[in-house]
């Protein structure tokens, strides 16, 4: 195998590892009466609440590129956004000043929080 048969296979490798899902834990929906989630097999949209008792934390797997999980509830699978949802070992900033700023090279997300810019005493 020569140089460029092997940057081509690896690149095909790091390609392909990009477009899988990833598989995480939610374990908290925080406003399940005002959240809704849309039915993988009707397409249907409706309320969290109406899913009955969820068991937390509950498996999911991110959608490539779509910023939605899907995740398994009464015998059917629903697509929910990430952002109304909590995942296990996730913390929420509410106080940037406490918080080291990072940027991840291969993160493309963003985010904001309240309070940014301004000045930490």
């Amino acid at each position: 195998m020569n140089n460029g048969q092997l940057v081509t296979m690896m690149m095909s490798l790091l390609l392909m590892q990009g477009a899988h899902a990833q598989n995480v834990k939610i374990s908290a929906i925080p406003s399940p009466e005002f959240t809704e989630v849309e039915s993988l097999k009707t397409g249907a949209f409706k309320p969290v609440a109406e899913l009955g008792t969820l068991k937390f934390p509950l498996n999911a797997q991110t959608e490539k590129s779509e910023g939605t999980l899907v995740f398994n509830a009464a015998g059917e699978r629903y697509r929910i956004g990430r952002a109304d949802v909590t995942l296990q070992n996730e913390t929420l900033v509410v106080d940037a000043c406490k918080t080291v700023p990072v940027i991840l090279a291969q993160d493309a997300r963003s985010a904001t929080v309240k309070g940014a810019g301004e000045g930490c005493q």
